[in-house]
């Protein structure tokens, strides 16, 4: 009957470490108020709008912390136009213009993309995480702005697994 998968929804809970804290957390999906996707979130995080066609998810315990989310129009853009595009923005906010691949941890569920690339640039005391996802009908970019000590970047790339 409905109301037991409903029932169960609600039980359903993300695992992820912020920092050395491993969190076990209930989650509900939301819904972006200006681009075509939602995302399933825990309560130490919520989305707004960033700018037009940009959002971002703000961890609440430091909200400089976030991930930037972006649905390209696969109107406009290719999967490699983005995935270009996206390294220039990576190259221009690193010092020294290096990047580097990330390989994602194992505990990231990547079965629902189609295909993926995901980047890191580390500078100092923060890094910048790129994660391009191509899902049935959307392009979906991902950039994560966190910090090594705060550490949220597994968190931020298990939500974004979410996606649809």
């Amino acid at each position: 009957s409905n109301n037991e998968g409903i029932a169960e929804e609600q039980h359903s809970t993300l695992s992820y470490t912020i920092g050395q804290q491993l969190f076990e957390k209930q989650y509900e999906r939301v819904y972006s108020t200006q681009q075509d996707y939602s995302i399933q979130l825990t309560d130490q995080f919520y989305l707004m709008e960033e700018e037009p066609g940009k959002d971002v998810v703000v961890y609440k315990d430091n909200e400089a912390i976030m991930m930037r989310v972006e649905v390209l129009s696969q109107n406009e853009w290719t999967y490699d136009d983005a995935l270009e595009k996206s390294i220039s923005f990576l190259t221009a906010s690193s010092k020294d213009n290096s990047y580097a691949p990330l390989n994602l941890p194992a505990i990231i569920n990547t079965k629902s993309f189609i295909q993926y690339d995901s980047y890191v640039v580390e500078n100092e005391s923060d890094k910048v995480v790129l994660l391009l996802v191509k899902l049935d009908e959307k392009i979906i970019r991902l950039t994560i702005f966190d910090d090594y000590i705060t550490n949220v970047s597994e968190a931020f790339l298990i939500q974004a697994t979410t996606i649809q």
